[in-house]
This record gives C-alpha cells, structure tokens and sequence, in this order.
C-alpha cells in the first residue's frame, strides 16, 4: 500500500512512482545511468576480479547450479542491475527487478525480452 497521493504508472515497460497528479518523484540521479551501456563489461572486467576475486563465468556457474530447479515461481530481484539474471535463471518464473538507474531497467527489459520472459 502506498502513501496518500502516490502512485505507480507505466511508461515503456517501467513503472514508475509518482506522487500529486504524474509528477515523477525524482531522486539523487546516479552516474551510473550516464555508463549503464559500460555496466556489464565493468562488472565484469573490474568489480567481479578486482572486489571479489573472482568472475562473472563462475558466479553464473554457481547461480545456474542453485536456480535451475526453480520453476514456476514468482522472483523479485533487488539492484538487477542490467538484468544478468537471464545467465542462470529458468525464463518460465515471473520475474520483477528493481534498481534505482532507469538506464539500467531499460537494458535489462531489453534483456529479459530477448530471451523470453
């Protein structure tokens, strides 16, 4: 349930929340959302190998081995970023992701579309 006067609408396949009329609620932008096109290959290249030590091969190896039995479910997946969740995650769940870059939303409906969720 949300506030007195705020609401969610959908434009372009993203909702998003409003408050008195359709006055978007605006938040601190991200600089992220000016390279959200770079996303995938600096998680990939940088955050994975230099902040955990590890790569995006694997992490998806240990995803995929975990969530392949899941079927049929409904997901929500906070901070999905450019929605890498289509590499490990069964496309017969509905799935709902949240981020706070627009930038990112997009690339990842983009994203889930392709591969038929």
């Amino acid at each position: 349930m949300l506030k007195n006067g705020i609401k969610v609408i959908n434009k372009k396949e993203l909702h998003y929340i409003v408050e008195d009329g359709d006055r978007l609620l605006k938040f601190k932008p991200w600089l992220g959302d000016a390279f959200s096109f770079l996303y995938d290959f600096i998680m990939k290249n940088t955050i994975f190998p230099m902040k955990f030590g590890g790569d995006m091969t694997r992490h998806y190896e240990i995803l995929n081995k975990e969530l392949k039995s899941v079927h049929e479910k409904r997901v929500l997946e906070l901070a999905t970023g450019s929605g890498s969740a289509i590499n490990f995650l069964p496309n017969d769940n509905q799935y709902t992701g949240t981020d706070t870059s627009p930038g990112l939303l997009k690339k990842a409906v983009k994203n889930f579309n392709n591969v038929g969720f």
